[in-house]
């Protein structure tokens, strides 16, 4: 079974064709999400959403709603599930937004796991286009197989998937803050030792 036939995907919107560019145009001030604001693990930093002023009040098509999922077209190709915190941001061209999946079939925290899948890593490069920037086309998304899976085992992969992902965050706050302390000591030391000394 491919993505296309379990739910709707599209292409976000091409930002030129509604973007106010006088005061007096705008209809509608948006949260756009853009690359910088989606790491490669799929989370979105909320402070690096950019304002985007259109001169009307823009499709549902184009905007995030709970239980969506957002694809970066471009290297990463990084699946982002929209929970609550996620919904009524505006999704530019080099995203791939995939709504009204099939809720009888798959679970949408589900289809974003297995698109951040390295066997699904390994068919978008197989499929690339570009040579500097490496890209999708939104047809190698609509056709990608979709492995089938009854909804109790995509919920306990799911539920497994989650707590992985909790532990990765939590040690990659804990590698932050230790490399803050390797700073702090080492400034400390070089000081003792008059290194910064003018």
């Amino acid at each position: 079974m491919q993505l296309q036939d379990i739910a709707q995907v599209k292409t976000g919107l091409v930002l030129n064709r509604k973007r106010a560019v006088a005061e007096s145009e705008i209809a509608k001030t948006y949260k756009q999400i853009n690359l910088r604001a989606v790491d490669p693990e799929g989370q979105v930093d909320l402070s690096k959403l950019e304002p985007y002023d259109s001169i009307e009040k823009l499709s549902q098509d184009y905007i995030t709603q709970r239980d969506d999922i957002i694809v970066k077209l471009i290297e990463p190709f990084t699946a982002v599930y929209i929970d609550e915190s996620l919904e009524g941001l505006l999704v530019p061209a080099h995203y791939c937004l995939i709504k009204n999946i099939n809720k009888k079939k798959y679970l949408p925290k589900f289809i974003s796991f297995y698109l951040n899948t390295e066997a699904v890593s390994k068919q978008f490069y197989n499929s690339l286009q570009g040579v500097t920037v490496k890209n999708i086309k939104p047809t190698t998304l609509q056709e990608l197989d979709v492995i089938g899976l009854p909804i109790a085992e995509q919920q306990q992969a799911v539920t497994l998937l989650e707590l992985q992902q909790q532990k990765l965050t939590l040690l990659q706050k804990l590698k932050e803050k230790e490399q803050i302390k390797q700073k702090s000591l080492t400034d400390i030391l070089l000081k003792n030792k008059g290194v910064n000394k003018q």
